[in-house]
């Protein structure tokens, strides 16, 4: 793979990142991920370890045929999350900074 390659794919994949969350939130009503934020990074981290362990779950039991679909979802749930900290502490850096 190129870098030209490599720097296409992380644009699509952080736009499908992007995406998701947007989907998400539609579904889940926007309260949901504000709900993270009024925990500030503990909230984040909570969310973060449930999907890290249900990928040891799966990693410690025969996996079904479809893991890679299984992988998928749940690498994007956890750079969903890590996106919404990111959010959360721009906004954050915004508030300390008027201050």
């Amino acid at each position: 793979m190129t870098r030209k390659e490599f720097e296409d794919k992380v644009d699509a994949v952080a736009a499908g990142v992007g995406e998701l969350i947007k989907v998400k939130n539609k579904q889940y009503g926007h309260d949901n991920p504000m709900k993270c934020f009024g925990h500030g990074v503990y909230g984040i981290h909570i969310r973060l370890e449930d999907k890290i362990n249900r990928l040891d779950s799966i990693l410690q039991t025969d996996a079904p045929e479809d893991t890679t679909k299984l992988y998928k979802e749940l690498f994007y749930d956890i750079a969903g999350y890590a996106l919404i900290a990111l959010i959360l502490l721009v906004e954050e850096e915004k508030i300390e900074n008027k201050s």
